[in-house]
């Protein structure tokens, strides 16, 4: 067997998900098979097996019209595999497609606030959600969520980039202090006994912190944090 071949991290919008169903299919089962992998790990307080979710409208009704789903294909397993196994995606260049493996995920959104909207309209800045991995060892624990997370930041940077630009000149002309620095805020919101101690390895840190029953499909209670890494850029 090949070692994997990895796709660069492509960005899919709902209008590309709507067009491939068979793709946003696949996203449900990996998103659903690793959300319950990480509940068996206290099978007694979560729901074995999660259905994160449930139908792919339930996907396409996260990533909206204003998110991306962002994915990355093995290319070295498709004389291996099933058909059904396969999928196709838009090319990283644009031109044309390329077919391969599903083997990691994650929804990127407009942050929007906590999860009773605490936050909202002051608190700006992406979320990003549903981080998932095949659970094939030739892709789980090889860095490929580190990857996808890298790469999720540079997009991220690149649209900011745009934006902070535009202020930055209007501070110049408007003799205001010079601006050539941006800001990134990604935010999430996470259970603390399942993975709050990963995402504070990746940089993350504590914003808010609340304590939920019988939600996220927990028997019991957990807390959820609401983490935010912010991520200096220059504009130029």
């Amino acid at each position: 067997m090949f070692p994997p071949s990895l796709t660069p991290t492509l960005f899919l919008h709902l209008a590309d998900l709507k067009a491939n169903p068979k793709l946003a299919n696949q996203l449900a089962i990996l998103e659903n098979s690793a959300f319950t992998r990480s509940h068996a790990k206290d099978p007694q307080k979560w729901n074995v097996p999660s259905h994160r979710f449930p139908t792919t409208q339930h996907l396409l009704d996260l990533v909206g019209d204003s998110g991306v789903m962002a994915i990355i294909l093995d290319e070295v397993r498709n004389d291996e595999l099933d058909d059904a196994l396969l999928v196709h995606a838009p090319s990283h260049d644009g031109d044309g497609a390329t077919k391969g493996k599903l083997v990691a995920c994650s929804a990127v959104i407009p942050w929007s606030g906590g999860w009773e909207k605490e936050g909202a309209g002051t608190e700006t800045g992406w979320e990003v959600k549903a981080v998932a991995v095949d659970e094939d060892e030739m892709y789980l624990g090889k860095g490929i969520a580190i990857k996808l997370l890298a790469d999720i930041e540079k997009y991220l940077i690149d649209k900011e980039r745009v934006v902070t630009k535009g202020i930055s000149r209007y501070a110049q002309e408007n003799a205001a202090l010079d601006v050539d620095r941006g800001i990134l805020n990604l935010w999430l919101l996470v259970a603390e006994d399942l993975n709050g101690e990963y995402w504070r390895r990746r940089g993350y840190s504590e914003v808010r912190r609340k304590t939920c029953s019988w939600i996220w499909g927990c028997h019991t209670s957990f807390d959820m944090l609401t983490m935010r890494k912010q991520v200096l850029f220059n504009i130029e």
